[in-house]
């Protein structure tokens, strides 16, 4: 976002409640991007590298992980089109006559199979025989604020849960609803990179943000409720410290996922 001011990114793309014949998938960071513009905002046609960008700029993403997530929804629900006309007599050159585009409508994400990215214990979609619903359940994403520790030394503190909560949370949805290993993968590396994206990070002239990541770092219960609940970016999230300031890689959101798997195994083991 280099040359990029607060007040552009406010103005350029602000936060719209979807229309009802918008698409949508159960998906709050890919609805977030959707809701500000960055992808269009009805969710169709959404094209491949323009969706990998948004990611990388809204979220500061590595080129590498974007690219993954993005690939991920893509290869399993995308619509890849090629079109070849008839080349002029003398034209010799495939790019004259071959065109390629490769695009997402968001609601095809809500689709569950065996190989897709929705399942059956999601953290604030409901979920059916036929898919996931593509609207946060209030009463979900309630239950998502309500797995963070009360602080027994100030009772009006509202800060939300660790990691380790959301873990005990992943550990009680799979126990309701359980999952193929596939799914339970997708779903740590998802509870990690959303602790990640959300969590308290420090002052925000922390010269390494990287820093103040530790399983203690709590996501706000504001931000759960405007993430997960609203579908829109968190307050202050140019302007106030919100947004990751270093890059997130391939190997942070791996190291995190790991850990969100030793934590459940440790919960399901009653070692925490």
């Amino acid at each position: 976002m280099a040359g990029t001011t607060f007040n552009e990114e406010q103005l350029a793309h602000p936060f719209r409640v979807p229309e009802p014949t918008f698409r949508r998938a159960p998906c709050p960071g890919l609805q977030t991007l959707a809701n500000h513009g960055y992808i269009p905002r009805d969710g169709r046609k959404l094209p491949f590298f323009q969706t990998v960008q948004a990611i990388r700029h809204v979220y500061n993403l590595s080129f590498s992980l974007a690219l993954l997530l993005t690939l991920a929804g893509y290869l399993t629900r995308g619509n890849l089109n090629i079109h070849i006309t008839v080349p002029h007599l003398f034209s010799f050159w495939l790019f004259n006559c071959l065109t390629i585009s490769w695009t997402l409508d968001l609601d095809r994400l809500s689709h569950k199979s065996r190989f897709s990215i929705a399942h059956s214990a999601s953290l604030v979609h409901k979920a059916s025989e036929r898919g996931c619903s593509t609207s946060p359940d209030p009463v979900m994403v309630k239950k998502l604020m309500s797995f963070a520790p009360p602080n027994l030394e100030d009772e009006h503190d509202e800060k939300g849960p660790t990691l380790i909560d959301l873990a005990r949370l992943r550990v009680t949805l799979e126990k309701a609803e359980p999952i193929s290993l596939l799914h339970q993968q997708i779903s740590q590396g998802e509870m990690a990179l959303g602790w990640i994206l959300l969590c308290d990070k420090g002052p925000s002239n922390h010269e390494d943000a990287c820093e103040a990541w530790n399983a203690d770092s709590r996501i706000p219960s504001e931000s759960i409720q405007q993430w997960f609940g609203e579908e829109k970016l968190p307050d202050g999230w140019w302007d106030g410290g919100r947004r990751p300031r270093k890059e997130i890689g391939l190997l942070d959101a791996r190291k995190w996922a790991e850990e969100v798997r030793k934590d459940m195994e440790d919960i399901r083991a009653q070692r925490l």
